[in-house]
């Protein structure tokens, strides 16, 4: 599970302005700021309705793409911020592999993290 320390709160949401990089990897958006080197990454996650209207389907797929963030924060290193949008529904039940996949891509498209390192 990823650590409080590593989550973005709502209040830092707010700030999406300040956002300067993007990806897109099929159906996520990726925005990501460089912030303090000093104190550690963080991920946050956003599902709309639009993806489903259950909110237990919404949060199954954020618990997974925190659980796949938590094992990318080594490789990203620190003082990032990246938030991630779902754009489009994965199948159901939300394959993991496929998740980890798309998110992989993304953050390879900020150029902060070579994924074909780590050995998934």
């Amino acid at each position: 599970m990823l650590p409080k320390k590593n989550r973005i709160i709502s209040k830092d949401f707010r700030k999406l302005k300040f956002f300067k990089r993007s990806a897109f990897s099929g159906r996520l958006s990726i925005k990501m700021k460089e912030g303090n080197p000093n104190n550690p990454s963080k991920f946050g996650f956003v599902v709309s309705n639009k993806i489903s209207k259950k909110a237990t389907d919404r949060n199954a797929l954020k618990r997974k793409l925190r659980a796949i963030a938590w094992g990318m924060l080594p490789s990203v290193g620190r003082g990032k911020e990246i938030i991630v949008f779902v754009k489009s529904p994965f199948t159901k039940p939300y394959d993991y592999i496929e998740i980890r996949d798309e998110l992989e891509h993304g953050i390879a498209n900020l150029n902060i993290v070579d994924v074909k390192k780590n050995n998934h």
